[in-house]
């Protein structure tokens, strides 16, 4: 998917100060949704939490559910008294709180959805708090996400996306070196592209 991408692809790693350089500055809720499988990205948000002594609280089935399989496996290691449940926000002030939330494709009825158009059951969006969308729009959610994006926005509160800021996104895919990198290690006697457009595809045998 990065194949037609030029240099390498920013480490996970550089986004870590920004979360917390962002949550510091954060008077209310902070608001965070990415892809809810992206377990790197979810605990640079929870070490941020942790050193501000924010808690830490899961909102969405998806997110809840890769939480609860990444502490089990060992992934995500939370301290004891840091997590909070969503029954439970309504006893802390919203600068207290880091809110990991479903939903940053958009979708229909999902929890970050939800709390936008101000139907979620625990969480009510407050002018000071700040939302960040950790994540792309993938082809095809242009209109739900930016639909979103608007209704936040209504809100009143700040909202970072990727379309203003790149400082809280990193693209999960290589880039034309990563790609170049891998087959000069690999040194691969057939290289066959399987996913991505067929540009994407032709532009990976170019590399090749």
């Amino acid at each position: 998917l990065g194949s037609e991408r030029n240099g390498f692809s920013k480490s996970e790693e550089s986004l870590g100060e920004n979360f917390e350089r962002e949550m510091r500055e954060c008077r209310g809720k902070f608001i965070v949704t990415t892809y809810s499988s992206n377990i790197s990205r979810l605990n640079q948000t929870i070490n941020a939490a942790i050193k501000l002594n924010r808690k830490v609280c899961f909102i969405g089935r998806s997110i809840t559910k890769v939480k609860n399989i990444a502490q089990r496996m060992g992934y995500m290691n939370i301290p004891k008294g840091m997590e909070v449940t969503p029954d439970k926000l309504h006893q802390y002030k919203g600068n207290q709180l880091l809110l990991l939330v479903a939903g940053s494709q958009g979708q229909e009825n999902s929890a970050l959805t939800r709390i936008a158009e101000g139907i979620h059951k625990e969480v009510k969006i407050e002018a000071d708090d700040t939302v960040i969308l950790s994540s792309d729009i993938i082809p095809g959610n242009e209109v739900a996400v930016n639909s979103l994006i608007d209704t936040l926005s209504k809100k009143g509160v700040r909202i970072i996306y990727s379309g203003i800021s790149k400082d809280f996104h990193v693209s999960g895919h290589g880039s034309a070196d990563d790609l170049k990198l891998l087959i000069a290690l690999t040194r691969p006697k057939f290289l066959l592209p399987i996913s991505g457009t067929y540009r994407q595809m032709v532009a990976y045998r170019t590399l090749a």
